[in-house]
């Protein structure tokens, strides 16, 4: 479901690329300073889809529709997401 990569960066820093992957929803991606902190966001990721909240802060922030219903968002997307889909494969 969700997996952490390391990153170090070219003046010699380390990041961490959280994933998550799931079926029937885009892949969603964050970077993080600290590992803990990347864990501690997949885990709320999964358990927002898993529970049916598909409306956690990282959905919100990829779809950018700060302050609007999550229905009412998703509803305006779904159709992009859709076509983009369709155009992939």
């Amino acid at each position: 479901m969700g997996h952490i990569r390391q990153r170090t960066l070219k003046k010699g820093g380390t990041r961490y690329q959280a994933e998550v992957r799931l079926k029937g929803h885009p892949t969603l991606t964050a970077m993080f300073d600290r590992r803990t902190d990347a864990k501690a966001w997949i885990h709320k990721t999964v358990e927002g889809h898993v529970e049916g909240q598909a409306c956690n802060s990282a959905i919100m922030s990829r779809v950018s529709v700060e302050g609007q219903a999550c229905n009412s968002a998703m509803s305006r997307v779904r159709p992009a997401i859709l076509q983009f889909q369709s155009k992939r494969g």
